[in-house]
């Protein structure tokens, strides 16, 4: 072992420790917003069809990320709901990516390696991408991505300044690159990062360089514009809130780019949700971002023969960013133009750069500042511990956000007051707890902010039918569907709120539209439930119907449709669903009991007192099944008439 080799371990393990220090509340934290979407909510994580449908279905979930979720599936078959271990997954992938972003430095000879690592694990930046479960994305994409680099740069003879090819690790490059794409598309930009890489090496390009990467750029190229299509007719980012110019697409950029500069050098504030920018190409300010940035990149390629590094690592930092940038309509700018999740890797084009300079700066790298070398060598560690320090501190602060969904809101809420989303989903956990008049206050500002919000116009209007305010409710509703016509919980309210008022004909109409945009089992058992109560068997049969056909075996449902027909005096259709029942579970008691009362309707009492008795064999505690069979008793024994 090598005077060295044993700083290695301790460097893994420290690397380990401050990350879990620094991210302590994320571990503490419940699931958060899309959490439930990925996680609590998702039945694909619940078993093996499940599993299948990940892969096999494009559209079986948000997006299509089959590595995301099947590491869902494998937490939710260990832990089930339990966040604390979704919370550990995501904290040590992000501790592992820290640790590749130190190796893959190291064999790449950049001074600083270290640095970059530890700025990269503690930067409160990336919170937001570990103490969010969902961002499980970011975490895999980069572990693949990072991966991936090391593997091809070992194949080029970059890492080993070997002659010749190492396919294998060409392969295995490949191989670990779908993975990322499979975990997020947007490391797509990984051919064209290598290439950097190997300009910053060598000065040039050649021919080859580009032909290697063919397959790369190929597989990145598909996989970026399946999700683009995704996004647009799955996801839902499609309409005039997107419906920008190349001009404004430009202005966006650039600003966002300043943006994300800004934060990473000054990361306070810090927001789950940021001020979505009034972007107006006639307004000469809002250029300045891209003036800006235009004069620092030429400045970078005036000096590109003294210095590469700087100019390759703003290129980086640009290309990796570019998927989030505006050019690509992606459902979260609804929201706003920024999030911090967006630049977890592309953060590294200026960490590495910052970390490399400063070790640099303290070996007396540059000649002008020699004299100072001496009192370099002295504060320079005192000022670096003090960054990561002050890192790790605001990491620690920040991750705190995450604790519950109502603290996230309420933070976001504190520092972008005219967050209406945040409103919106404020309001959603105050109505859950009862808390009606705060509830309405926060959807009836969500509407100020945001006039054409359907979701928020909804959700007031499900508050209003829980106070009996249902002609109200309606308007909201109505316009909420003038929005967007296809939003099934908009029909279901409407006809929570129509039924309530006694327009029945109308209420079933907006029933049967609730199914049909959302056409899943439960929605159409719980319609045939509710047309039930509401005294129209025949609407809810067809509702069963559907049901049925999504789910042919259920007995529940053969339960159901035998009841219908029973109340409707079709004893003989309902003892057919009945024995069907009975089929799909023989010590079903209720099966057995409900076709003793058909029985009974088809005259043949017997039958029925033989299914009454078979029930409470089955079950000794089933009260109709016993009153059933007594009544019977009482029948046979009564006296004729004279």
């Amino acid at each position: 072992m090598t005077r060295t080799a044993w700083k290695q371990p301790l460097f893994v393990a420290f690397v380990l420790a401050v990350t879990l220090v620094s991210y302590f509340h994320a571990l503490q934290a419940e699931f958060v917003w899309d959490d439930y979407e990925y996680i609590v909510d998702n039945l694909t994580l619940r078993n093996l069809e499940g599993l299948r449908r990940i892969w096999l279905d494009p559209r079986a979930n948000a997006q299509y990320y089959p590595i995301v979720y099947s590491s869902f599936w494998i937490e939710f078959q260990i832990w089930q709901l339990a966040p604390t271990g979704y919370h550990l997954t995501n904290i040590l992938l992000h501790a592992t990516n820290a640790l590749l972003v130190w190796v893959l430095l190291r064999k790449l000879s950049l001074k600083g390696a270290w640095l970059a690592a530890l700025i990269f694990a503690l930067h409160p930046v990336h919170v937001e991408s570990v103490a969010w479960v969902s961002e499980r994305k970011n975490l895999l994409s980069g572990l693949f991505y990072l991966s991936a680099a090391l593997a091809y740069l070992r194949f080029g003879g970059i890492i080993q300044k070997r002659e010749g090819y190492n396919w294998g690790a060409y392969s295995l490059a490949l191989l670990l690159f779908v993975g990322a794409l499979f975990s997020k598309s947007v490391t797509a930009s990984l051919p064209a990062a290598i290439l950097l890489v190997l300009f910053w090496q060598r000065g040039k390009l050649c021919r080859r360089d580009f032909l290697l990467l063919i397959p790369f750029f190929a597989a990145g190229i598909v996989a970026g514009i399946h999700t683009a299509w995704l996004e647009r007719v799955h996801v839902g980012a499609s309409g005039p809130i997107w419906d920008f110019g190349l001009l404004e697409r430009m202005l966006i950029a650039s600003r966002a780019l300043c943006h994300y500069l800004t934060q990473l050098f000054w990361p306070h504030p810090l927001m789950f949700s940021y001020p979505r920018w009034e972007i107006d190409a006639s307004q000469g300010w809002q250029y300045l971002y891209a003036a800006a940035l235009g004069i620092g990149l030429i400045s970078l390629w005036r000096v590109r023969h003294v210095r590469r590094g700087p100019l390759v690592a703003a290129l980086f930092f640009i290309g990796t960013l570019f998927p989030a940038l505006g050019f690509v309509d992606i459902y979260p700018m609804r929201f706003s133009f920024v999030a911090d999740h967006f630049q977890y890797l592309a953060s590294l084009g200026v960490i590495v750069p910052v970390a490399s300079g400063l070790v640099e700066l303290g070996d007396g790298a540059f000649d002008r500042l020699d004299r100072l070398r001496g009192s370099l060598a002295k504060i320079l560690p005192v000022i670096l511990c003090g960054l990561l320090v002050a890192l790790g501190s605001l990491t620690f602060v920040q991750a705190q956000i995450y604790r519950d969904a109502e603290t996230l809101w309420s933070d976001t809420l504190r520092k972008n007051p005219d967050s209406w989303l945040s409103h919106n989903n404020l309001g959603a956990i105050q109505g859950v707890r009862g808390e009606t008049e705060r509830a309405r206050e926060h959807f009836r500002r969500t509407l100020e902010l945001n006039p054409d919000y359907y979701i928020a116009e909804t959700n007031l209007a499900e508050t209003l039918t829980q106070i009996g305010e249902y002609e109200e409710a309606v308007g909201h509703l109505r316009h909420a569907l003038e929005i967007q016509p296809a939003y099934a919980d908009a029909h279901y309210f409407l006809w929570i709120a129509l039924s309530q008022l006694g327009q029945m004909d109308e209420a079933v109409l907006h029933l049967r539209q609730e199914t049909k945009f959302n056409p899943s089992f439960q929605a159409h058992f719980r319609a045939a439930r509710l047309l039930g109560e509401a005294d129209r068997p025949r609407d809810a049969l067809l509702e069963l119907e559907l049901a049925a056909g999504l789910r042919p075996n259920d007995e529940a449902t053969a339960i159901a449709r035998g009841n219908f027909h029973l109340a409707l005096a079709e004893p003989g259709k309902a003892a057919r669903f009945y024995r069907e029942a009975i089929r799909l579970d023989p010590q079903s008691a209720v099966a057995h009991n409900n076709l003793g009362r058909a029985y009974e309707g088809l005259g043949r009492a017997e039958d029925a007192e033989r299914l009454f008795a078979r029930a409470l064999r089955i079950d000794p505690e089933h009260k109709r099944a016993l009153a059933n069979l007594e009544r019977l008793l009482r029948l046979r024994s009564r006296p004729p008439r004279e």
